[in-house]
């Protein structure tokens, strides 16, 4: 603390990010707060959302605003493949598409969130 003049608990909630990533998972590209959105994620949803912030050019703000509709929410693992058709015209599908991007899932996985939302089980 006397070396660095930050408190305790800055020093320790940067210790907490830094353990949660190896060195070999940092991304040079992305800043400590990035990594910090989602740190306490799986590490698989943290390489999901890093590369699309890495992908995407996200600030931190924004890869915030992208988590904050799904954190704390997985999709549910089906226990069969269920195929579903759907005739829709080129613009809804891309409002569909443009949608899903927001929330950086891919279009299935976001209309999984959406119908679990308007059954009311929230996934």
């Amino acid at each position: 603390m006397a070396e660095t003049a930050l408190d305790y608990q800055t020093l320790r909630n940067y210790a907490w990010v830094a353990g949660r990533f190896s060195h070999q998972r940092r991304r040079a590209a992305l800043s400590f707060q990035h990594h910090a959105e989602v740190a306490s994620l799986p590490e698989g949803e943290q390489e999901r959302w890093l590369d699309e912030a890495e992908r995407r050019g996200w600030t931190r703000n924004r890869l915030r605003a992208m988590i904050r509709p799904v954190q704390g929410r997985s999709l549910p693992t089906l226990q069969e493949t269920v195929r579903i058709s759907v005739r829709t015209s080129a613009d809804q599908m891309r409002v569909w598409e443009e949608a899903a991007g927001r929330t950086a899932l891919e279009l299935h996985e976001w209309m999984v969130v959406i119908l679990n939302e308007a059954a009311g089980s929230g996934g």
